[in-house]
């Protein structure tokens, strides 16, 4: 008798571990197919937006939008931190999109730096430092518009993409270059 009580304790627990394997099993499908999802749906929308900044589709529509302040710059930058930590299984978009992020701690700066000036202009007050914190300013700004363009660039190509940057970007870059 403590035989057949033992083939069926037995059975019932090949039973359990079986039914145990299939749940385990299905779970991970369904966060695999989940990661896949998120990393799908941020992909097409930063691929999106590469487009819009491609084509010039992007304008800022209110003056507070085209002369951002250092919170909607903090804004846009958590923003892409969070968007490149979506960016599961597309290794060069996430890094574009990283350094994009990483362009933008310089933007902020170049702002603050920017708002300084300005209001140094305003007072009518000039120096030599002044003058050449300025042209540093002019360089940073220029160097700062390079490396966004250039991240945009490798975002394009991480999108399958004809990478032209951002033409606005480009058209400033030239004016300042002649």
């Amino acid at each position: 008798m403590p035989s057949k009580t033992r083939t069926r304790a037995s059975e019932t627990r090949k039973q359990i571990l079986g039914v145990a394997a299939i749940v385990t099993g299905t779970a991970v499908a369904f966060g695999g197919l989940g990661a896949f999802a998120v990393d799908r749906y941020t992909t097409d929308r930063v691929c999106t937006d590469m487009v819009k900044l491609a084509t010039g589709d992007v304008k800022p529509q209110t003056e507070a939008e085209a002369q951002p302040d250092a919170t909607q710059l903090a804004d846009l930058r958590a923003e892409l931190d969070r968007t490149q930590s979506r960016l599961l299984f597309n290794a060069d978009l996430r890094t574009a999109v990283r350094g994009f992020s990483a362009d933008m701690v310089q933007v902020e700066q170049v702002v603050n730096d920017l708002a300084r000036f300005t209001a140094v202009a305003k007072s009518g007050e000039t120096t030599t430092e002044q003058a050449q914190a300025q042209v540093d300013l002019a360089k940073n700004s220029i160097a700062v518009l390079r490396s966004m363009d250039g991240h945009v660039r490798q975002a394009q190509v991480a999108c399958g993409q004809v990478p032209v940057g951002i033409p606005a970007v480009q058209e400033k870059l030239s004016l300042l270059n002649t």
